[in-house]
Protein backbone atom coordinates (compact mmCIF):
# COMPACT_ATOMS: atom_id res chain seq x y z
CA UNK A 1 0.00 0.00 0.00
CA UNK A 2 1.64 3.45 -0.43
CA UNK A 3 0.12 6.85 0.65
CA UNK A 4 0.84 10.56 -0.31
CA UNK A 5 -1.34 13.83 1.39
CA UNK A 6 -0.43 17.01 -0.51
CA UNK A 7 -2.04 20.49 1.13
CA UNK A 8 -5.14 21.49 -1.72
CA UNK A 9 -3.41 24.64 -2.02
CA UNK A 10 -0.20 23.15 -3.23
CA UNK A 11 0.24 24.14 -7.07
CA UNK A 12 2.00 21.33 -9.02
CA UNK A 13 4.80 22.94 -10.93
CA UNK A 14 4.64 23.25 -14.53
CA UNK A 15 7.30 20.57 -15.19
CA UNK A 16 5.31 18.18 -13.72
CA UNK A 17 2.19 19.46 -14.96
CA UNK A 18 4.05 18.62 -18.70
CA UNK A 19 5.55 15.20 -17.04
CA UNK A 20 1.63 14.21 -16.81
CA UNK A 21 0.33 14.94 -19.88
CA UNK A 22 -0.68 11.85 -20.51
CA UNK A 23 -2.83 11.90 -17.44
CA UNK A 24 -4.62 14.81 -18.32
CA UNK A 25 -8.16 13.88 -18.00
CA UNK A 26 -7.01 14.11 -14.05
CA UNK A 27 -6.30 17.30 -12.38
CA UNK A 28 -2.91 17.70 -11.81
CA UNK A 29 -3.03 17.38 -8.18
CA UNK A 30 -4.98 13.97 -8.14
CA UNK A 31 -3.09 12.67 -10.83
CA UNK A 32 0.44 13.83 -8.65
CA UNK A 33 -1.16 12.35 -5.39
CA UNK A 34 -2.17 8.99 -7.29
CA UNK A 35 1.03 9.00 -9.11
CA UNK A 36 3.18 9.02 -5.74
CA UNK A 37 0.72 6.90 -3.78
CA UNK A 38 1.55 4.05 -6.72
CA UNK A 39 5.11 4.76 -6.78
CA UNK A 40 6.00 4.52 -2.85
CA UNK A 41 3.18 1.12 -3.28
CA UNK A 42 5.20 0.30 -6.47
CA UNK A 43 8.61 -0.03 -4.07
CA UNK A 44 10.47 2.54 -6.75
CA UNK A 45 9.30 5.67 -5.00
CA UNK A 46 9.72 8.66 -7.89
CA UNK A 47 12.40 6.50 -9.83
CA UNK A 48 9.13 4.89 -11.11
CA UNK A 49 8.73 6.78 -14.88
CA UNK A 50 6.00 8.87 -14.62
CA UNK A 51 5.57 7.82 -18.42
CA UNK A 52 4.85 3.86 -17.03
CA UNK A 53 1.72 5.02 -15.11
CA UNK A 54 -1.70 4.74 -17.26
CA UNK A 55 -5.38 5.01 -15.78
CA UNK A 56 -7.63 2.45 -17.25
CA UNK A 57 -10.74 4.41 -17.63
CA UNK A 58 -14.37 4.16 -16.16
CA UNK A 59 -12.21 2.76 -12.88
CA UNK A 60 -9.75 4.25 -10.10
CA UNK A 61 -7.16 1.60 -11.09
CA UNK A 62 -4.14 2.24 -12.47
CA UNK A 63 -1.64 0.32 -14.47
CA UNK A 64 2.20 0.63 -14.13
CA UNK A 65 3.79 -0.50 -17.63
CA UNK A 66 5.58 -4.32 -16.99
CA UNK A 67 3.91 -4.15 -13.75
CA UNK A 68 0.96 -4.81 -11.49
CA UNK A 69 -2.70 -2.48 -11.72
CA UNK A 70 -3.15 -0.71 -8.28
CA UNK A 71 -6.32 0.76 -7.20
CA UNK A 72 -6.34 4.19 -5.95
CA UNK A 73 -8.56 6.23 -3.44
CA UNK A 74 -8.62 10.50 -3.02
CA UNK A 75 -10.45 12.03 0.03
CA UNK A 76 -10.26 15.16 1.04
CA UNK A 77 -9.59 15.62 4.74
CA UNK A 78 -10.32 18.32 7.61
CA UNK A 79 -6.64 19.76 7.33
CA UNK A 80 -7.58 20.87 3.48
CA UNK A 81 -5.13 17.84 1.59
CA UNK A 82 -5.22 15.57 -0.71
CA UNK A 83 -5.08 12.02 0.49
CA UNK A 84 -4.17 9.58 -2.10
CA UNK A 85 -3.99 5.52 -1.25
CA UNK A 86 -3.10 3.22 -3.14
CA UNK A 87 -3.04 -0.46 -3.28
CA UNK A 88 -2.06 -3.56 -5.39
CA UNK A 89 -4.72 -6.57 -4.70
CA UNK A 90 -8.06 -6.91 -4.98
CA UNK A 91 -9.19 -6.43 -1.15
CA UNK A 92 -9.17 -3.06 -0.79
CA UNK A 93 -7.66 -1.27 2.85
CA UNK A 94 -10.47 0.06 5.33
CA UNK A 95 -10.11 3.35 5.51
CA UNK A 96 -11.33 5.67 8.19
CA UNK A 97 -10.21 9.14 8.07
CA UNK A 98 -11.83 12.65 8.95
CA UNK A 99 -13.15 14.06 5.67
CA UNK A 100 -13.71 17.74 5.46
CA UNK A 101 -17.05 17.73 6.79
CA UNK A 102 -15.92 16.57 9.63
CA UNK A 103 -16.90 13.29 9.61
CA UNK A 104 -15.29 10.29 10.48
CA UNK A 105 -15.93 7.39 7.36
CA UNK A 106 -15.36 4.10 7.44
CA UNK A 107 -14.84 3.30 3.99
CA UNK A 108 -13.46 0.09 1.39
CA UNK A 109 -13.26 1.96 -2.19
Amino acid sequence: MGIDVEPCSRSVPPAVVELLAPLAEHEALTAWTAYEAIAKADGRGIGLPIGHLTHIPGSARWRVTGGEEYAVVHRELMTDSLLAVAWNNETPPLLAIATVDGVSQSSTP
